[in-house]
């Protein structure tokens, strides 16, 4: 399950913090025209995580509750991804993982810095400490961090376009997805697509989920098994559905192959689909028709 916006005052780090990191810039190597288009939203949340020494380098845990902020203020839900959630998903979109115990061990031959941003410092690396800002675990907030996740700015501008892109979708499946009085499915729309064969396998035939895909911009993916007489034996189906304006959708297998683009809404597919009859979410199934 996903998580309530996170309270960053709780935390050793808060968004205060975070974005004072923009004070210390040493020297700027990007700029908002070169290297961001123009996009100014793109451009702050990244200076606002970015490394002090070298601003061509970010910290995944210090962008995650900007991310949440954003989500927030676009989706208007209260219920925001889990911080693991989007590390599966920036991570395909090109971050790299570090173990900090590894980076202690290797600290004198990498050319990373590290910024000073905690009174209880991590490992050292020239001088500078890995602090809770770029390693706190928010999902696990008295856990030790065991992990470092740094991204790029080129990783980061694909990364933030299918952010955005999630960000509309959601907003639009708010019924799906919120945590509230008039919001009682909550699906896991970030479930990868190993845990959906998972829990496919094991649910009655006709089952379907809804979840976004990782590496699509725009995309929903409605995924069920075909008919089957062993669970064992059952073959999965991924349908790709592209958001191309607010509540409408195209099957991108059919416009791949055709050309042609046929536009319906994720309410109209579910119900003309024969083969899908109850919707999966983690705590019952939910017969489409009382849904959609």
């Amino acid at each position: 399950t996903s998580i309530v916006a996170p309270s960053l005052q709780q935390n050793t780090v808060s968004v205060e913090v975070v974005h004072s990191q923009q004070n210390l810039m040493q020297s700027t190597k990007l700029s908002l025209s070169k290297h961001f288009s123009n996009d100014i939203e793109a451009f702050n949340t990244w200076m606002a995580c970015c490394d002090v020494h070298d601003d061509r380098i970010a910290y995944y845990s210090a962008l995650y509750p900007l991310l949440c902020e954003i989500f927030v203020s676009v989706t208007k839900c209260s219920r925001v991804p889990q911080q693991r959630e989007l590390e599966e998903v920036i991570m395909k979109h090109g971050a790299t993982k570090l173990s900090l115990s590894k980076v202690e061990k290797t600290k004198r031959n990498s050319k990373l810095s590290y910024t000073v941003m905690s009174s209880t410092p991590l490992p050292s690396h020239h001088g500078h400490h890995v602090s809770d800002a770029v390693s706190f675990d928010f999902d696990n907030p008295d856990s030790k961090p065991t992990h470092l996740i740094t991204i790029t700015y080129h990783a980061f501008r694909k990364f933030w376009k299918w952010f955005k892109e999630c960000c509309l979708i959601i907003k639009e499946l708010a019924h799906l997805w919120d945590v509230c009085d008039n919001c009682v499915v909550q699906c896991n729309l970030f479930c990868s697509r190993e845990e959906c064969h998972d829990i496919l396998r094991q649910a009655p035939q006709g089952t379907f989920m809804l979840r976004l895909s990782s590496v699509i911009t725009s995309a929903l993916v409605l995924s069920y098994a075909e008919p089957s007489y062993s669970k064992k034996d059952r073959h999965f189906k991924h349908t790709i559905l592209i958001r191309r304006d607010p509540h409408q959708y195209v099957l991108r297998s059919q416009a791949k192959k055709n050309g042609k683009e046929k536009i319906t809404s994720i309410s109209n597919l579910v119900r003309s689909f024969v083969k899908i009859k109850f919707l999966y979410t983690p705590s019952k199934l939910y017969p489409k028709k009382s849904i959609f």
